[in-house]
């Protein structure tokens, strides 16, 4: 093989190898966003790749946005994506928040957050208020 041969070879190796890495990248941020967009979720590509870029775990933080949705729990992605930042359970929150509404309990997402950031279960804390508020 001459230079020319050798060189024109390496470059479709690297253009492919560049365009499966884009393949399979683009899908992964496209599942993501074609779930949430087929649940009626305002979650733009853009907004997936950049959770990602700081380390975020896109899915994660889309998919408690979801059951926020789903649950008609009112919390920005934003207030997920910090909460999952922290090292707490977004999706125990959003359930937590969903519960405390069904059950008639007053929980703030503030202090759901707080609960699950002490390692305590927010849907415990929920049902717990609510059977002392029926003892009573």
């Amino acid at each position: 093989m001459d230079s020319f041969t050798t060189g024109i070879v390496a470059l479709t190796v690297a253009i492919a190898i560049v365009c499966v890495v884009a393949i399979v990248a683009y899908l992964y941020y496209f599942r993501t966003w074609f779930r949430a967009h087929v649940s009626g979720v305002n979650v733009s590509l853009l907004e997936i790749v950049q959770m990602s870029m700081r380390r975020v775990p896109a899915h994660k933080v889309v998919n408690a946005y979801i059951a926020a949705h789903v649950g008609q729990v009112d919390v920005s992605l934003e207030e997920l994506e910090e909460h999952i930042v922290a090292r707490g359970n977004a999706r125990r929150v959003v359930e937590g928040l969903i519960a405390a509404r069904n059950l008639g309990v007053d929980l703030s997402l503030d202090e759901a957050r707080s609960i699950d950031l002490q390692g305590r279960d927010v849907v415990e804390e929920v049902e717990a208020i609510a059977a002392k508020r029926t003892a009573h």
